[in-house]
């Protein structure tokens, strides 16, 4: 026969602990779940932006600036790229053009329309040229009107500063003899280390668009 006892079980937890217990909110992990939906979100939304942006901005600028490069650069059937490994230069030139190419120089007899003229200055007065810039454009008009001294015309010729096919160089025009127009432009090569000279001149100013679309083409071959 089992024997009772009158002292009462004592509970190993309190109550009021229990209810403590019950009380406490959740976990500190349980409360980063909203902060990292919102972190997810962001991160959602950043990728469906820069999506769109690729897709339909940056993408078709490329193809743009593409197409734009490849139309520039492709000769008409009547055409051909001139290509100079030398001095590692391109232009686009008409197929019937006589090409002369002697020493430094290259010239393109186009004709009744004019001529087209290259020239590499190898010579020590351009040897410590790095660059060029608006100053170096100004030693080269003094140089130019220095060597058609007494033909008042060369005076109209200011070369001024600017950018072709990722070249830097120089660019004048104007009348150079009464009845002769001249387009002049002057490039630096840094990979060797040449300035260059590439103009025309023209006495049929009807057909002059020809030679400044050409000359417009020259670049340094790929």
């Amino acid at each position: 026969m089992a024997m009772s006892s009158n002292n009462p079980v004592k509970p190993l937890v309190d109550a009021s602990e229990i209810t403590s217990q019950a009380s406490k909110p959740m976990s500190k992990s349980l409360n980063k779940k909203p902060v990292i939906i919102v972190v997810v979100g962001v991160l959602l939304l950043m990728t469906i932006v820069f999506g769109i942006y690729y897709f339909f901005v940056y993408r078709d600028n490329v193809d743009q600036t593409e197409e734009v490069n490849a139309s520039v650069f492709i000769p008409d059937e009547d055409e051909i790229d001139y290509l100079n490994e030398k001095y590692n230069f391109k232009m686009i030139v008409k197929r019937d053009w006589n090409i002369n190419e002697f020493g430094t120089k290259v010239e393109f007899n186009v004709g009744n329309d004019g001529k087209i003229y290259f020239e590499a200055f190898e010579d020590s007065e351009f040897a410590n040229i790095s660059e060029i810039d608006e100053r170096f454009c100004q030693s080269f008009e003094e140089g130019f009107k220095e060597g058609l001294s007494g033909n008042e015309l060369a005076n109209n010729f200011n070369f001024q500063l600017f950018e072709q096919n990722g070249l830097n160089g120089c660019t004048a025009e104007g009348e150079i003899l009464e009845g002769f127009r001249q387009k002049y432009n002057v490039f630096y090569n840094p990979e060797l280390k040449l300035v260059y000279s590439i103009f025309y001149t023209s006495a049929n100013p009807e057909n002059e668009a020809v030679l400044t679309e050409s000359i417009a083409s020259f670049r340094l071959a790929d």
